[in-house]
């Protein structure tokens, strides 16, 4: 069974289409699956949009979390409750296609425990790039990411990521860094774990509406490199992985 977990954090404009597109593809995809909208303290309508969808489509769950406690927090919170084996987690804007999907479960079937979608090799496709300053930030911050972390992948950031549930719930259970910086710790905890994680080529569409300042919230995650290399290093110190 496939789970695909969908954060969601005042998302009542640009849920539908993705939920819309989810669904659609899902449902020819030719595996049981169930769609997981965590709701993350929403102010909007976000909770009452996936209710309406609910009435038809008995795939859909609805989390609801309160009050706001951050992407990361809503991730961890989703993929724990997920009922899957294979677990598949997506921005609430749909900004990759749920058609990405197969490269990544490619990548799964042949060894590996985390495939994430990447905008930063070859074979991705931009179709919408993001704005310049945006764009740069992000360079730079993944740039930061493989310096501090030592980890050799271009985009640890991408908000479309497949894993499969027996060799990722550890690093998920883990998990302790609440805001958007819950990708690259997610990441490190598998890599250093001695997982195998690999970096698939995706389509990306940028989408109005994002709820990261890359000034803030990058000033906030660059701060929290240091802090999770040490505490992950000492996790995995005093609790070796198979013990």
């Amino acid at each position: 069974m496939i789970s695909v977990v969908i954060p969601a954090y005042n998302e009542e404009q640009r849920l539908p289409p993705t939920l819309e597109q989810f669904l659609g593809f899902f449902r020819s995809y030719g595996e049981p699956f169930e769609i997981i909208v965590v709701n993350d303290g929403s102010k909007d309508g976000t909770a009452a949009v996936v209710r309406k969808y609910m009435e038809t489509a008995p795939e859909l769950r609805l989390l609801d979390l309160s009050p706001n406690g951050g992407k990361g927090r809503a991730v961890k919170a989703g993929l724990l409750a997920a009922k899957g084996n294979i677990w598949l987690f997506s921005d609430a804007d749909g900004s990759t296609p749920p058609e990405d999907f197969p490269a990544l479960r490619k990548a799964l079937d042949a060894g590996a425990d985390l495939a994430m979608g990447s905008r930063a090799i070859s074979g991705s496709k931009l179709d919408v790039r993001q704005p310049v300053l945006r764009e740069l930030l992000g360079r730079c911050f993944n740039l930061a990411v493989r310096t501090i972390l030592w980890i050799p992948f271009h985009d640890t950031q991408c908000g479309f990521k497949a894993m499969k549930a027996s060799s990722m719930r550890s690093s998920v259970e883990q998990l302790a860094t609440p805001h958007f910086g819950f990708d690259f710790e997610l990441v490190y905890r598998a890599h250093l774990a001695g997982l195998k994680v690999v970096e698939v080529p995706v389509t990306w569409r940028d989408r109005e509406g994002s709820k990261v300042s890359p000034l803030r919230d990058g000033m906030i995650m660059v701060g929290s490199l240091f802090q999770i290399r040490q505490q992950v290093r000492r996790g995995l110190k005093d609790n070796p992985p198979g013990q």
